[in-house]
């Protein structure tokens, strides 16, 4: 679903349960919500929502157990709250990056995610002070990283990590970082 600059709504996928392969989201100017894909569980390869300027909420993800390839939300201007990925429990692949959504204030919806293959990358979100919705996140198998989270004012969400894989750690430049 790419530069459909009409489509507000996702509602004509309602009965979608699996995707084999990737499924993009990208540069649909009108789009606020995701809400159609309610029943979907299933992504085999890359789930990429990203540059929809008026992109509010991705609740209606909440059904969505795997996401086998990456997972990146990223240029949603809009994006208030990750809250609907709450069945979520692994991420395959590369990994999950959450990139410069300058409205977004918390990643809740990730309360079921427990392991991530590959990398985490959360950077520049302006406006995101906590990641407590990673709380049941045990492992990172490549990558953790966070750059860039003016508002960001701890890490107390990554209290069960108890293990990220062999390429490190980093925490640069996040303003409000305290602990």
């Amino acid at each position: 679903l790419i530069a459909n600059s009409a489509l507000t709504d996702l509602n004509g996928l309602s009965s979608l349960t699996n995707i084999v392969g990737w499924f993009i989201i990208s540069d649909n100017a009108s789009l606020t919500n995701v809400n159609g894909l309610g029943a979907l569980t299933n992504i085999g390869g890359y789930l990429n929502i990203r540059d929809n300027a008026s992109l509010t909420s991705v609740n209606g993800l909440v059904a969505l157990t795997n996401v086998g390839g990456y997972l990146q939300l990223s240029n949603n201007a809009a994006l208030t709250g990750i809250n609907g990925f709450s069945s979520l429990t692994n991420v395959g692949g590369e990994g999950l990056a959450i990139i410069n959504n300058g409205a977004l204030t918390n990643v809740d919806g990730f309360s079921s995610l427990t392991s991530i293959t590959g990398l985490l990358s959360i950077s520049d979100n302006a406006s995101l002070t906590n990641v407590n919705g990673l709380g049941a996140l045990v492992n990172i198998g490549g990558f953790l990283q966070f750059v860039n989270n003016a508002a960001l004012t701890n890490l107390n969400g990554l209290s069960s990590l108890t293990n990220v894989g062999g390429e490190g750690v980093s925490i640069v430049n996040n303003a409000a970082l305290t602990n």
